[in-house]
C-alpha cells in the first residue's frame, strides 16, 4: 500500500517524530510499536523503517512501512503479513519496499 500526503513542512526526522508521537496516544491493543530505523533505500534517499504489530481477530498482522519525505510531501510504502508467517516474508518486503521512489 502506498500513502501520499503532506509532510506539513517538517523533515523526515521530524515527520517520524510526529507519527511516533500520535501512535502513542491509541491504546496498546490497537497496535504495538516494534521498531524503528533510519536507512538508504536504493536510490540514496533516507527513510524511515517502522515495524508494528496490529492484533486482529483471527491473526496478528505485522507492517513494515517505509517513510520518505519528498518535496513537500510525505510517502509512505507499507508491506504486512499474518505474524505466524512474519519470518518467511519480512526480508523480501523490505528489499520490495527499498526500491520504492517518488517521482
Amino acid at each position: 500500500m502506498i500513502n501520499i500526503g503532506s509532510s506539513k513542512g517538517l523533515d523526515l526526522e521530524s515527520f517520524t517524530f510526529e507519527i511516533l508521537r500520535a501512535m502513542s496516544t491509541l491504546p496498546p491493543e490497537d497496535y504495538q510499536f516494534i521498531n524503528q530505523s533510519r536507512i538508504t533505500t536504493n536510490v540514496g534517499r533516507k527513510a524511515s523503517v517502522h515495524e508494528w504489530v496490529l492484533p486482529g481477530n483471527e491473526a496478528r498482522v505485522r507492517i513494515l512501512q517505509l517513510i520518505i519525505v519528498h518535496e513537500g510531501k510525505a510517502f509512505v510504502f507499507s508491506g504486512q503479513a499474518v505474524e505466524t508467517k512474519w519470518n518467511q516474508y519480512k526480508d523480501l518486503l523490505l528489499r520490495s519496499l527499498l526500491t520504492f521512489e517518488p517521482l
